[in-house]
């Protein structure tokens, strides 16, 4: 017994300790690294081709791109969304790309949630905030992707490329993405199927 003690305590160890090197903040110059928006074009309707995926029904309904720093990671293993989306990525862009502003906010997130807050009145609006950052629930196309998506750190300039989806489930229960940069709290997030997530140079 104190044999699979020591075996699950070093195991834990080992597991914390990964977890804790992987989010080592990435160390970055002050200064805009990222001064364009995500690219997001909508699907027309009727070009629109729902699928299934495990036990539910995704239907497309915009195609996105977007390169920004990344600001917080967050995965999910127990909340009713995890089994489609096993992370969560803050990202920001223009002024949210900015070591010099984003010393001054204090940036979390948790049940897929992004929180900014700040002691001091930061050299950046909440409109901007909400402009240039947003909160990502990742649905990797495959385990490739979501592996390499596990291996980004905050602070480093990543890219994402894939659609923006609706999923549906047969109780009737629905996830669908923002589909805007203007909107916040509940229902604020995209929902991204992500076809292509690398670092970078």
């Amino acid at each position: 017994m104190l044999n699979l003690r020591v075996v699950i305590i070093v195991v834990l160890a080992s597991i914390c300790a990964y977890y804790g090197w992987n989010a080592r903040e990435f160390p970055q110059p002050d200064g805009v690294l990222v001064d364009s928006a995500p690219f997001q074009e909508l699907i027309p309707a009727e070009q629109r081709t729902p699928r299934k995926f495990k036990d539910m029904i995704v239907e497309p309904l915009a195609r996105f791109r977007i390169q920004a720093r990344l600001l917080s990671s967050s995965r999910y293993w127990l909340d009713p969304g995890s089994k489609i989306s096993p992370i969560d990525l803050a990202l920001g862009w223009g002024k949210m790309s900015d070591s010099k502003i984003l010393k001054q906010i204090s940036i979390s997130q948790g049940q897929r949630f992004y929180y900014f807050r700040w002691k001091n009145q930061p050299d950046i609006s909440e409109k901007e905030i909400t402009l240039q950052s947003t909160n990502i629930h990742i649905i990797p196309a495959n385990d490739f992707i979501k592996n390499t998506i596990y291996k980004f750190r905050p602070g480093q300039l990543v890219q994402l490329q894939g659609e923006l989806f609706m999923i549906s489930g047969s109780k009737g229960d629905e996830w669908k993405s923002s589909l805007t940069r203007e909107d916040t709290g509940a229902g604020a997030c995209e929902l991204m199927w992500v076809t292509l997530a690398q670092v970078v140079p």
